[in-house]
């Protein structure tokens, strides 16, 4: 293809394509799951603020 890559054999240039896919792709799995866990704590406090402040309110 290009001038560079002419050392590279197709298999090689394959795997190394499909290597940095996998590592982008766990790269946003992570992410997506960090900002999962973040958000849900975020709705599990308010949660239970809002929990507490029922029963203060009750009392």
């Amino acid at each position: 293809m290009s001038a560079g890559t002419t050392n590279l054999t197709f298999t090689d240039r394959v795997f190394m394509t499909a290597m940095g896919v996998a590592e982008a792709g766990a790269l946003v799995v992570t992410g997506i799951v960090m900002t999962g866990i973040v958000i849900a704590s975020q709705i599990v406090r308010v949660v239970q603020l809002s929990a507490e402040r029922r029963r203060f309110r009750h009392s």
